[in-house]
């Protein structure tokens, strides 16, 4: 909020974005921590890279994140709880769910999986083994098997 009031308040042409190192993904903490210790940025409200400690939030955040809840905000998440267990989710709200948790797992722990027909110049390229398992109807542990194997 602090940069985006200044930007408000200065314009948008008194601000610029610049790219001052380009370094491997493993230094990117360390490096982002020497520049905050030798510029000594005015808009960086947090002082150490790589973490929250030295941020305070606002009594307006921190009375929304914790502390007593009211017995009707209780209420109101007691009965949304229970309509959900009585009703479970229609199956769009299910297939959504599902697809959120696929796309996640694809992002975070797929692999690129590609099977090339040795008879035709056919390529098929899949994001996950899981994918290639649902799209050509086998099972994920017969495509682990031939990665495995190495055998075609």
């Amino acid at each position: 909020m602090l940069i985006n009031k200044a930007l408000i308040k200065y314009g948008y042409s008194n601000f610029s974005l610049e790219i001052l190192e380009y370094c491997e993904p493993s230094r990117v903490v360390t490096r982002e921590q020497y520049y905050i210790d030798l510029l000594k940025p005015e808009y960086n409200i947090l002082k150490v890279a790589g973490s929250s400690w030295g941020y305070k939030h606002t009594e307006e955040s921190r009375s929304k994140m914790g502390g007593i809840r009211s017995p009707e905000h209780l209420d109101k998440i007691l009965s949304n709880l229970r309509k959900i267990n009585l009703e479970g989710f229609s199956p769009e709200v299910r297939a959504r769910i599902t697809q959120g948790i696929v796309n996640f797992n694809i992002k975070t722990k797929g692999k690129k999986v590609v099977f090339i027909n040795i008879e035709t110049p056919e390529v098929l390229t899949f994001v996950s083994i899981r994918d290639a398992a649902l799209k050509l109807d086998i099972s994920r542990r017969q495509i682990n098997k031939y990665i495995l194997s190495k055998e075609p």
